[in-house]
């Protein structure tokens, strides 16, 4: 009986070190950390500077950084596992990248220009913010906000400033940032008087980029040189740029 005591003894501590070196192994694992780093390009393979690259795993933001000038980015100490990269920059398509991270890599982004559908509406004399203001001094039926009033929100998405848009609804994208539809429609959105083709306006801004924004949910509202025959509403944005 004491010979069978001891050797449960040993196997019982024996069993409890396995645990402690596995549970040791499992800890360094976790702890290996990567470097994910890429270029960001355009369709003619030109590098794309200032391109805004979002690292997430999991849900969780871990980083927000932007391209050099050459188009390259690098994010040290990334642990490994599933990694989405989420790629914008303003005129060009929003992408998003799924990776299953297990060793360090460099990879390449491509991104496509957002293309315009009809002629852009110039704009003579003075600055692009000139129709802007001329809407809203006119009392034009929509909703206006100017850069002072865009920073005083603190939104992290563009699309947060429609939350008290009446006819606006916001809701979360399965790409990025959210969607906003105007009584479940997709509205036009230009872009310094330009008309985007397919485009969500957190794929294409971020609110400091805004100089101005004309928000106009009903199609009787909108201005002639902005009306879409579609009546989705129409997300007029001037940029800082």
């Amino acid at each position: 009986m004491r010979v069978l005591g001891i050797l449960l003894l040993v196997g019982t501590l024996a069993s409890a070190r396995i645990r402690e070196l596995t549970g040791q192994t499992a800890a360094t694992t976790s702890r290996i950390t990567l470097t994910l780093g890429g270029v960001v390009i355009d369709n003619k393979r030109n590098p794309i500077p200032s391109a805004e690259i979002t690292v997430s795993q999991s849900g969780r933001t871990l980083a927000v950084i932007r391209t050099d000038a050459a188009g390259t980015f690098t994010v040290p100490n990334i642990a490994a596992g599933t990694t989405d990269l989420h790629a914008r920059r303003l005129g060009y398509k929003a992408t998003t990248t799924n990776l299953d991270l297990d060793d360090s890599i460099r990879i390449e982004i491509m991104m496509e220009p957002l293309a315009g559908v009809v002629t852009p509406v110039v704009v003579e004399g003075g600055s692009k913010l000139s129709r802007f203001y001329e809407h809203r001094s006119k009392g034009s039926i929509g909703v206006f906000f100017d850069q002072a009033q865009i920073e005083k929100r603190h939104v992290r998405f563009s699309s947060e400033l429609f939350r008290t848009v009446p006819g606006a609804t916001v809701r979360t994208s399965s790409r990025y940032g959210n969607l906003v539809r105007f009584h479940g429609c997709k509205p036009r959105i230009w872009l310094d008087g330009v008309p985007l083709l397919d485009a969500e306006l957190d794929e294409v801004l971020t609110p400091q980029e805004i100089a101005g924004i004309e928000i106009y949910s009903a199609s009787p509202a909108v201005p002639a040189q902005y009306m879409d025959t579609r009546g989705c509403g129409t997300i007029v944005v001037w940029t800082r740029v």
